[in-house]
């Protein structure tokens, strides 16, 4: 068996991945081309140092090849029927920009408040009622009828909303309103002009692309393209009292397609009866998870500071199958509370994770001596020699990862392992893929469950047998032996 073998096959969330980048390649613009380039040398990169092929790559690249480019969206449009499924992306730009439009409204209807107050009509009509209201006054307290008292009533009613017309209006500067209007309509025209107009065909393209390769791996989902691909979401837009002017943040139509891209890639990889709802700018790929925990160290700290009597026991478990005071490299090892207690118990430890606030916050804990470092266990090819470490403990990690990527990990950790080393993985048990919260803070990661079996099947692959299997009702916990 070649060791191109034992890696993962080229799939459709390689497919998703290289078309999203071939959107930039291909645009006309100089600046999205540098950014696709950027794009594709790390990709490619990571391509060749996974397959190590660049045969195999460049196979690849020209099957995907007829997926990119703007001929594709106009074939899918007349030939294949796909009119229906762009639809919700053009109607969800299109809201965006009845949005600022209504705020445009708003500002007028202000300006309009003003510039009736200017004219003296407001004084006017205030002067009159305040002068029929005396009247109607005298008329009452003469006690006259009912109907006299019925009009002092309205005539107070309407002085009160005139005076409070008159105060908010006063309070305003008209200038400001024009200006809004004027810097509100240029910033209208050159976001959608220049903004949406440049990555339109990119985003049409990526979103056809993703839709042919679905019906063509997984035809079983390709109804997740039907309807709407977001319910409705709004652009963070920034106050007026901090600027001026109503216009959209500093937030691109580029990050919009990121953010669809996200959603395409979980909606593919999970199963069909999670409701779409669920998904929407949820998604959140490992490759921003480490800036995502970077936000909650203090909360997450807090959590796992100090280790509990059932982990004791399988730190026991796993250091007795070691049987030796060797390496060990700790997967996902945080703050590294797992480091610091195999440094105490003699072993030579070192922690790697995607978060850098959290390597820093366990330094800061345990001192500059601790061995933490900050990587991506996905790309560390080259970091550690082939069986170097006696032990591997990733706890907890595994979960953030589909298939593909679990094999590609448990295999890399076979290569570094060695031989008659252990490897312990944990994670929580539960089926298919959620998004849930991490531990009890308020952020959230897309969440996926490997089955005992699943695992030990994959660790066979891998020349890993099953040495132990601690597994309980609420975790799976296993140490494979090479």
């Amino acid at each position: 068996m070649s060791e191109n073998d034992n890696l993962p096959p080229l799939d459709l969330q390689t497919v998703i991945d290289l078309v999203f980048t071939g959107t930039f390649l291909t645009s006309t613009s100089q600046e999205n081309r540098e950014v696709g380039k950027y794009f594709f040398c790390d990709y490619f990169t990571q391509l060749r140092l996974r397959y190590k092929d660049d045969n195999r790559c460049q196979l690849f690249l020209d099957q995907i090849e007829p997926s990119i480019g703007s001929t594709l969206r106009a074939f899918a449009v007349e030939k294949l029927n796909y009119k229906n499924k762009i639809n919700p992306i053009e109607s969800f730009f299109a809201s965006q920009k009845n949005i600022l439009q209504s705020q445009q409204g708003s500002a007028s209807i202000l300006l309009s408040l003003k510039a009736f107050s200017k004219s003296g009509y407001l004084f006017f009509t205030f002067l009159l009622s305040t002068l029929a209201g005396s009247l109607s006054s005298v008329l009452f307290y003469l006690k006259y009828n009912d109907i006299l008292r019925t009009l002092f009533i309205f005539l107070i009613v309407c002085q009160i909303f005139i005076l409070a017309i008159s105060f908010i209006i006063n309070l305003t500067n008209k200038f400001r309103f024009k200006r809004l209007l004027k810097e509100n309509e240029k910033n209208l025209e050159k976001y959608w002009k220049e903004s949406y107009d440049k990555y339109e065909s990119a985003l049409f393209d990526l979103i056809i692309s993703c839709i042919r390769a679905t019906e063509q791996y997984y035809p079983q989902h390709k109804t997740f393209f039907d309807g709407h691909l977001f319910p409705r979401p709004e652009l963070p837009y920034l106050p007026p009292n901090n600027c001026d002017v109503l216009t959209p943040s500093r937030r691109s139509i580029q990050e919009i397609m990121f953010q669809l891209q996200d959603i395409i890639r979980s909606r593919i990889s999970v199963k069909p009866q999670f409701k779409k709802t669920e998904w929407v700018l949820n998604r959140i790929d490992y490759r921003k998870l480490g800036s995502t925990y970077d936000t909650i160290v203090q909360s997450v700290k807090k959590l796992w500071k100090n280790r509990n009597s059932v982990l004791d026991d399988r730190h026991k478990e796993f250091l007795k199958a070691i049987n030796k005071k060797g390496r060990i490299l700790d997967i996902g090892c945080g703050f590294g509370r797992d480091v610091k207690y195999f440094d105490d118990e003699g072993f030579e430890s070192t922690g790697i994770d995607f978060s850098i606030e959290m390597i820093k916050e366990g330094k800061r804990l345990y001192g500059k001596k601790i061995k933490l470092k900050y990587g991506d266990i996905l790309n560390l090819e080259g970091e550690f020699p082939k069986e170097y470490f006696d032990g591997i403990w990733c706890r907890g990690v595994l979960f953030h990862y589909n298939e593909r990527e679990v094999k590609f990990i448990i295999n890399y950790c076979s290569r570094i392992l060695k031989t008659n080393g252990v490897i312990y993985l944990q994670l929580s048990r539960g089926d298919g893929t959620i998004i849930k919260n991490i531990s009890s803070t308020d952020k959230v990661a897309i969440y996926y469950y490997h089955s005992e079996d699943s695992l030990i099947n994959i660790g066979k692959k891998f020349n890993l047998s099953l040495l132990s299997n601690l597994s309980t009702e609420n975790d799976v916990c296993l140490i494979l032996k090479k």
